[in-house]
């Protein structure tokens, strides 16, 4: 295996250890120790200049509320954060890339004076629609998958990507070392 699939793998892992540790946490520890570990999704919108976020995921409206605090405390309006309302781990995964497809188009179509879209959770499979929602709505987004990965391409100073995955992923080309 490629040391950046490694990282890539270990900094994944790492979430999803965090979200077990933090279950049944209070809502501000969970806050907490999810602003630490999603600092590449902050990084990502700030990197394009973003103030204000439309929040998108798989999650019941109480997650969603954590979402959009967090990124409330990073600094960015979030006028929208709508979720399909599902619990379970597995329901996530199962879940279609263009069920996030409708729900980002929606959530930005209501909220037009936002700048990006975060499509949140690590197990929704949406890296593939990226490009192709940014050129629909004209809005910039961040999925959470896409913002470790690139993340982790920064961090070990990976300057190249495949076409098609959005701006976020094409900015490694013109990123500076970090």
């Amino acid at each position: 295996m490629s040391p950046i699939a490694i990282e890539v793998v270990r900094r994944i892992d790492a979430l999803f250890e965090s979200e077990r540790r933090i279950n049944g946490k209070s809502a501000q520890e969970r806050l907490d120790v999810r602003q630490m570990l999603s600092r590449p999704v902050v990084e990502a919108l700030r990197l394009f200049g973003a103030r204000s976020v439309v929040a998108v995921s798989p999650f019941v409206d109480e997650r969603n509320q954590d979402i959009k605090r967090f990124l409330e405390a990073s600094g960015f309006r979030v006028p929208a954060a709508r979720g399909l309302g599902l619990v379970n781990n597995i329901d996530f995964a199962m879940q279609s890339a263009e069920a996030a497809y409708d729900l980002a188009r929606a959530a930005a179509s209501a909220a037009r004076e936002a700048e990006a879209i975060y499509i949140a959770c690590p197990r929704w499979p949406t890296v593939d629609i990226i490009a192709a929602l940014e050129s629909d709505t004209g809005k910039l987004v961040v999925s959470a998958t896409a913002a470790m990965v690139w993340g982790a391409l920064r961090a070990v100073s990976i300057k190249e990507c495949t076409p098609g995955y959005g701006k976020l992923m094409e900015s490694l080309r013109a990123s500076k070392p970090l």
